[in-house]
């Protein structure tokens, strides 16, 4: 890791932008191909920078291990690139999570035919900046779950299947909605309850 400057470094959102590009293009070129990229995010939290990389195996679940290694062979690389020169980082290699917001095509193309569920973020907590977490939409908007066909990034709409009717539809997200997974659960303990 690198030694902090004395002032903390700002980036303007097109300096994110191009962090963000860079290296997922270093990334998609040398991570081994059992893996899949899914995203990469620069991202500053509580006056520290995180650049996070998000892989998901192709054939089966990402473990720990796979991450470590994953961050020993990227990290040489990542530090080499003359835009994070200045920068002080923290990389981080993980899964994207069962519940985070799908964001790029290439996310809704990797995760085609799983069960997703559209949702509305809602603000919590108090003052100027609030944080967002999200919330099922209500019932009543028919057909906000199902398995995931498509996504159409020009129209912002994305095309889904009631796994039970086999109806498709499809249902515009706008500035308000967003698309996660929708996994099933289950606990062992379940296998031994009484019918």
């Amino acid at each position: 890791m690198k030694r902090a400057p004395v002032k903390p470094i700002q980036l303007m959102p097109e300096q994110v932008r191009e962090i963000e590009a860079v290296v997922f293009a270093v990334v998609d070129q040398s991570l081994d191909s059992r893996f899949y990229l899914l995203d990469v995010a620069c991202e500053k939290e509580a006056g520290y920078w995180y650049l996070r990389v998000y892989v998901e195996e192709k054939d089966g679940a990402i473990s720990i291990s796979d991450c470590e290694q994953i961050s020993r062979d990227l990290d040489p690389l990542v530090e080499a690139l003359p835009e994070l020169a200045n920068l002080v980082y923290s990389l981080e290699i993980s899964s994207p999570g069962l519940f985070r917001p799908l964001r790029r095509q290439r996310e809704f193309d990797f995760f085609a035919g799983r069960a997703v569920r559209v949702e509305t973020p809602m603000p919590v907590g108090k003052g100027k900046k609030k944080a967002v977490r999200a919330v099922p939409v209500k019932s009543a908007a028919v057909g906000q779950e199902g398995l995931l066909q498509s996504y159409d990034a020009g129209r912002n709409v994305v095309v889904l299947k009631n796994p039970q009717s086999q109806e498709v539809f499809e249902v515009a997200l706008g500035d308000s909605k967003m698309v996660c997974l929708n996994p099933a659960v289950r606990f062992p303990e379940e296998d031994e309850l009484p019918e």
